[in-house]
């Protein structure tokens, strides 16, 4: 019922408030997911895209924001123990697809790196998922890179 405006609050762009602000904000978040924990997963879910985020904000810069969404879901984690059952899942969900930009990639896997440091017992589960999708990855670029040389091979002998 309410999760649009639940969506609209975690997809509004916080990193150009004050750190004040910031603090309030995160704590807001820990209180909405421990009154409603159906919430958490939309949260958790938009923080993490926050990790794929590469484009130019005019207020800073992403590296806080993403830093800021590491601190946000450790809070969350910390207040709504539960939610590491699902962070794995929303992990894997929010991952960018393979024909996204590489940088998009290389953002949300250094985030999930970075995330091995407070979700410990995550940490041999989220390093499998990114050597996991860097493989699809790779694979996909070298039978692209493959087909495409066929093609070429083909269409030269042909003439």
């Amino acid at each position: 019922m309410y999760t649009s405006l639940v969506r609209s609050i975690v997809s509004m762009d916080w990193i150009s408030h004050p750190p004040a602000f910031i603090q309030i904000y995160v704590q807001f978040l820990g209180a909405l997911a421990t009154a409603q924990t159906s919430f958490l997963p939309v949260v958790l879910s938009a923080l993490l895209r926050d990790f794929s985020d590469v484009s130019i904000s005019p207020a800073g810069n992403r590296t806080d924001l993403q830093l800021n969404a590491h601190w946000a879901i450790q809070h969350l984690l910390d207040v709504v123990p539960s939610g590491h059952a699902m962070l794995l899942r929303l992990i894997k969900e929010n991952f960018p697809h393979r024909t996204a930009e590489r940088r998009e990639q290389i953002s949300y896997i250094f985030n999930l790196i970075r995330m091995g440091q407070y979700v410990e017992h995550l940490k041999g589960d989220i390093l499998s998922l990114c050597i996991e999708r860097v493989v699809r990855v790779d694979v996909r670029v070298h039978f692209c890179y493959w087909s495409d040389s066929r093609l070429k091979y083909n269409t030269n002998s042909i003439d």
